[in-house]
């Protein structure tokens, strides 16, 4: 949603995808894991929250963001507008 040339469109895709999305708790262990991340990877503090949370809960992370599918760690499936 950062990025700056969405279009409305796209941003109202995104919107529509959220609304069944689920929240969850920042705990322990996926801490451990943005840790073990930021070290190895240098990732920015959100994508590094965000692949620990992937990560944790064992399901893929869906991303335009290409800097991210560097964490081997993390099953990456790029996003790229077509």
């Amino acid at each position: 949603m950062g990025y700056d040339k969405i279009t409305a469109k796209e941003e109202a895709q995104i919107k529509e995808l959220l609304r069944d999305c689920h929240l969850i708790s920042l705990n322990n262990e996926i801490k451990e894991i943005y840790i073990h991340l930021k070290r190895r990877y240098s990732l920015k503090l959100a994508d590094c929250i965000i692949a620990a949370s992937a990560i944790f809960l064992n399901i893929p992370l869906i991303t335009a963001d290409k800097q991210i599918s560097r964490a081997e760690e993390l099953e990456v499936l790029l996003y790229e507008k077509g």
